[in-house]
């Protein structure tokens, strides 16, 4: 099969049930249906090609492979982490995420906090257990350093849902790590204007300073 493009797509679609033979080489702009007789799956679908084929010529010319077209601007960020124990105080398994998005209490501290983020793990993994990402947003104990932060043992809970996690144990329980976020837009990748949504990642689970090449990987 014929193609312009340089960067594409390298799903086969000249397979059953699509059956799209598209051959550029063969200079068809288009196909044309006449009333009373049926239309063909591999026509309609040959129809996407050809215009996506147009699309892809004008976006190359344009266009670098990766070029950002709107949005997708990056944004970086400290955030706390807070480590958990795998069950809560009721021996009930913790699921990280189910913490996100919630406003989570200190039974102890009465520190106040926005979880944004989470990640797996276990303390048969110990230092990689199941970690919560917070903003806090209320003051509670301070640690050494002025920063008012969850205190290593004690529970906290989530103000939707009923969910309850145990801190882990230690002084190293909570600190600072970094996060890049990147805001909905659309880039020009493998032949098409790709919307891009937004979405974030944590750079070193519980790593203050970091070195990391950030990128979309088009899938």
């Amino acid at each position: 099969m014929a193609i312009a493009n340089t960067v594409t797509l390298n799903t086969n679609f000249n397979v059953d049930p699509y059956y799209d033979d598209f051959d550029e080489s063969k200079n068809y702009h288009r196909i044309l249906y006449r009333p009373g007789l049926a239309v063909q799956g591999r026509e309609l679908t040959q129809m996407q090609t050809i215009l996506q084929n147009q699309i892809d010529r004008f976006g190359e010319h344009v266009f670098k492979e990766g070029a950002i077209l709107t949005g997708v601007e990056p944004s970086i960020e400290i955030v706390n982490f807070v480590k958990l124990r795998d069950s809560d105080s009721s021996n009930v398994l913790v699921t990280a995420n189910n913490f996100v998005g919630t406003q989570i209490t200190g039974a102890t501290s009465n520190t106040v906090a926005i979880v944004i983020d989470s990640d797996t793990g276990s303390e048969a993994a110990t230092p990689d257990l199941k970690t919560l990402y917070v903003n806090y947003i209320n003051t509670g104990v301070a640690n050494s350093s002025g920063n008012t932060v969850f205190t290593a043992n004690e529970i906290i809970t989530a103000n939707t849902g009923g969910f309850t996690a145990n801190v882990a144990t230690g002084s190293s329980a909570t600190g600072l790590t970094h996060r890049v976020s990147i805001s909905e837009g659309v880039v020009f990748a493998k032949d098409h204007f790709i919307r891009v949504p937004a979405q974030s990642i944590i750079l070193g689970k519980y790593n203050t300073y970091s070195s990391y090449k950030i990128g979309l990987n088009i899938e």
